[in-house]
């Protein structure tokens, strides 16, 4: 600590050109003289802003006492790059002078970083003040503001905050005080506020640093809002300097995720002064909303408790930092009004937050109350043009926001309509903080048009004849958030042409199958153009066919607005195959058009353990609503549920047994031009349930004790998996990247411990090992017996610890003890190269067998004499990865041999 204050010292002398003793004895003095300084720094901050590419504009703000000896014309800052080394000094740009002896110090300067990362910009000054209640020995701790720089390519360039109301207000004993920051993000980021420790030597957090209401005698509450950044000292009750922290941290949205993009941290003094004014109170402000290119009026009240006159005003982005600024007025007598029209280049989703502060008169400290509010500008609601009815589809046209004039080209590129559609008009009309259409409205989000320059959008979707559509859009472009919902415009699909109402499943059969075709007339039609007489044809094909048959055609008849109309179509299969089917009216003056196609309702079963999940599909003209499941038995249909989807599970069934089911859907056409509900039936289907669904993998667990050469194995069922294991399966790859074969079965259910070469017959421990669960061996739907495997545990490797050495004499004198020359006990060792050599170089002995035993014969018989003799071992060890070879080489001493030297 100590080492870092001196060198902050000594890179501050002025003197420093002059020599090195000069410096030292300019530290002393600058040491001595701590309490003369001590009033110097009383808050700061540092912000920044983007300048182009890689470079930003870094501002650092400091209040401190005018009158005090200590002053900086210029200060270090530390980058945050480059070994977060000080690598440069700002001058200072201006002075702004304060009532209460403060003033505001201004040092700016541009840096350009070498890429995107986080950087930790730092200011370190020695000249914190003396005798701060929260700080013990405050006067040797240093003064530390630092700021978050994130520069990130995926959320874009960043702005810091601004802080616009300064860091300077006192406070008195037993009364509330409340600051304010006035923070404004430029880019429109959400903002949140918390408190945070101040920092002394290298920007680390003050060791024995408290809140100020760790320093009241009795219970007492300092905090911050998170949202607004107000932030509220309860009572006061220590007179005294006191320092704190707040931070403002930046949260943008990125591919549907906040992510941080930034943070300023405001470092200030607050001082407590024994005093008997009260504070003015501001009555509470709403937070609201404003509609771009409307008007915004609000009246502010504020009293003083002690009779004292008030000046009141205003901070915030929306008064000073904005294209449109507002204006707030004090009109005298507590009372202040703040107007604002907003235009389009104030949209953005992030509200703006104005502070409106109450300042009294009084002759001791002067003091204050603030009143947080937000502001949200929403963009207008486009204008519709008009709703057209072709078919049963509609084509909504609308004018471009009006915003798009004043927003960059690559904002209306990326900016998207949303179109929401409901059947029947509402009478809704949204204030200006009911942005987008909500949810309980009947709305549906039906499509987007991309870049705020196409108006048009065609709704394809199934719609119903004779219903009535109504479509209301909202407009969004990057940073605005929801526009106000544009007024609504409805049409009515005409029912021109016929519109079927069944197709319906009266007969399962493959030969003798009957399927019902319903319609309903074209009501709607125009019989000047098309006048009678009128028939029907019906056309049709089977699931999958690309050629459309006419299957049938009705007798004619002179009126066209007659009752409903049905055929049945007979003697077809129906148990294998679905069937598609349209109608086309037909005049004396020609075809009138064709219905949409319908289809006959499927019913797919898929088999399962003790269950079937049964699956309705098919394209139907109208809305299916539900569906009534009936499964057949001796005494007929019996209903067995109900459900809004269209798959059912019908469980706790016996496997191998067959089940045969029913399904009748329920439909709708929107509107109340055909009357609902449409009643249609599947085919019948039958299936017998299996159990197909395999365990879970269990969780494996492996403990390798290479001493013992045992691994020994562990495994659980999960629960909540399927209930039926019977077993458990154990794999084995020897090598590391070898498939995974099966080893060893456990057919007891029950086993849930395993210890490999427990009787020493592996060899290895080494290899990679899996297991998995078995369920139940039995038959098939085919008759062959079959059973289901889960997928694999986790796979766990694990090595050998080779073991082999040699000793380094033996007495091959037929004793029985130490006559020939063997390995000590060895383990995971696959094969050896050993060579024996005299002194002379001669190879005497040569064995590939691990355990040599080398009885001290020469290679042609004789016995070799006593002696030094050198040997090389080429081991080859069983490992993970592999056979490893490894090599060394050793003597070894033969005595007492009892054969002629034979070197």
């Amino acid at each position: 600590m100590m080492v870092a204050f001196f060198g902050a010292l000594f890179r501050s002398c002025p003197g420093w050109i002059l020599g090195v003793k000069l410096c030292a004895l300019l530290v002393v003095n600058q040491l001595s003289i701590n309490e003369a300084q001590a009033t110097h720094n009383r808050a700061g901050e540092i912000t920044y802003s983007h300048v182009e590419g890689l470079t930003y504009e870094i501002l650092i703000t400091t209040y401190t006492k005018t009158s005090a000896p200590a002053d900086r014309p210029w200060l270090y800052l530390y980058w945050g790059d480059e070994n977060d080394e000080p690598i440069d000094s700002l001058e200072r740009e201006s002075i702004q002078l304060l009532e209460d002896d403060i003033q505001i110090n201004l040092y700016r300067g541009n840096h350009t970083y070498g890429g995107p990362g986080v950087f930790e910009i730092r200011v370190e000054d020695p000249n914190r003040n003396q005798g701060v209640l929260n700080i013990p020995g405050s006067v040797d701790v240093p003064f530390a503001i630092s700021s978050l720089l994130i520069i990130d390519p995926i959320a874009g360039h960043n702005n810091s905050v601004q802080l616009l109301n300064p860091a300077q207000q006192n406070a008195c004993l037993f009364q509330t005080w409340i600051h304010n920051p006035g923070a404004h993000d430029p880019d429109g980021d959400l903002l949140t506020y918390d408190l945070v420790p101040c920092r002394g030597f290298d920007s680390d957090i003050i060791p024995d640093y408290v809140p100020p209401d760790e320093v009241s005698p009795n219970e007492d509450t300092f905090e911050i809002d998170p949202t607004y950044g107000d932030v509220t000292w309860e009572v006061p009750q220590i007179a005294g300097i006191y320092n704190v922290a707040l931070r403002i941290q930046e949260w943008r949205s990125v591919e549907g995720q906040l992510i941080k993009v930034g943070e300023v941290v405001r470092d200030m003094q607050i001082t407590v002064e024994s005093c008997t004014n009260q504070p003015p109170v501001i009555s509470a402000i709403p937070d609201t909303c404003v509609v771009a290119g409307s008007f915004l009026s609000l009246i502010v009240n504020a009293q003083d408790p002690d009779g004292d006159n008030l000046d009141l005003d205003a901070i915030g982005g929306p008064l000073s930092e904005v294209e449109n600024p507002a204006q707030f007025t004090d009109l005298g007598a507590g009372i202040g009004q703040f107007v604002w029209s907003p235009e389009c280049p104030e949209v953005r989703e992030a509200p703006y937050q104005v502070v409106v502060r109450a300042e009294d008169n009084s002759n001791q400290v002067q003091l204050m109350d603030l009143e947080s509010f937000q502001i949200r500008v929403v963009a207008p609601g486009v204008v519709m043009n008009d709703v057209t009815p072709i078919g049963n589809t509609m084509v909504v046209d609308w004018n471009p926001n009006e915003c798009i004039g004043e927003l960059p080209a690559w904002k209306v590129d990326a900016g998207v309509y949303s179109v929401y559609r409901r059947v029947d008009s509402l009478d809704w009309d949204p204030d200006a903080c009911e942005t987008g259409i909500p949810d309980d409205l009947g709305y549906e989000l039906i499509g987007t048009v991309e870049g705020l320059l196409n108006t048009e959008f065609i709704d394809t979707d199934l719609l119903s004849f004779g219903a009535t559509y109504c479509y209301r859009i909202v407009t969004e472009w990057p940073g605005s958030g929801e526009s106000m919902a544009g007024d609504e415009m409805c049409a009515t699909v005409r029912k021109d042409i016929p519109v079927i109402t069944r197709v319906s499943v009266e007969s399962t059969d493959e030969d003798n199958g009957i399927i019902e075709v319903r319609w309903s007339p074209p009501t709607d039609a125009d019989t000047l153009i098309f006048p009678g007489p009128y028939y029907y044809n019906v056309w049709g094909s089977t699931e999958g066919s690309p050629e459309e048959i006419q299957f049938h055609q009705t007798a004619e008849s002179p009126f066209l607005n007659q009752p409903e109309q049905g055929w049945f179509h007979e003697n077809i299969d129906t148990q294998n195959q679905s069937w598609t089917y349209r109608l086309e009216c037909v005049s004396s003056s020609g075809s009138m058009g064709y219905s949409s196609p319908a289809d006959s309702p499927w019913l797919s079963i898929e088999p399962d353990d003790n269950q079937l999940t049964l699956t309705i599909t098919g394209f139907f003209p109208w809305w299916v609503e539900g569906y009534r499941i009936f499964r057949l038995d001796a005494s007929g249909e019996v209903l067995i549920g109900e459900s809004s989807q269209a798959t059912y599970f019908d469980t706790g069934l016996v496997n191998n047994q067959s089940y045969c089911y029913r399904v009748e859907t329920l439909g709708n056409y929107d509107g109340d031009a055909i009357e609902g509900p449409l009643l249609n039936w599947s085919q019948e289907a039958c299936a017998k349930p299996f159990d197909y669904t395999p365990p879970c993998p269990p969780d494996f667990f492996l403990e390798s004790d290479c001493v013992e050469e045992i691994n020994h194995f562990a495994w659980d069922n999960i629960v909540g998996c399927a209930d039926d294991v019977m077993g458990y399966q154990l794999y084995w790859a020897p090598v590391l990247g070898d498939s995974l074969s099966p080893i060893v079965q456990f057919s007891n259910p029950e086993s849930l411990t395993y210890t490999w070469n427990e009787w020493g017959n592996r060899g290895t421990l080494a290899g990679c090992f899996a297991i998995t669960a078995l369920d139940s061996l039995l038959p098939g739907p085919d008759g062959e017996l079959r059973r289901n495997e889960s997928l694999m545990s986790d796979t766990i490797c694990v090595d050998n610890c080779p073991y082999y050495f040699l000793p380094n004499v033996f007495t091959p004198n037929f004793d029985e003890y130490n006559d020939s020359f063997e390995a000590f006990p060895w383990k995971f060792i696959d094969s050896v190269d050993v060579r024996i050599f005299n002194r002379l170089g001669e190879e005497v002995f040569q064995t590939t067998d691990p355990w040599i035993r080398w009885d001290g014969r020469h290679r042609d018989g004789g016995m070799c004499a006593d002696g030094v003799y050198f040997y090389t071992a080429k081991v080859f060890t069983i490992r993970l990865i592999g056979i490893v070879e490894e090599q060394f080489s050793g003597e070894l001493h033969l005595i007492d041999g009892v054969g002629p030297i034979n070197e």
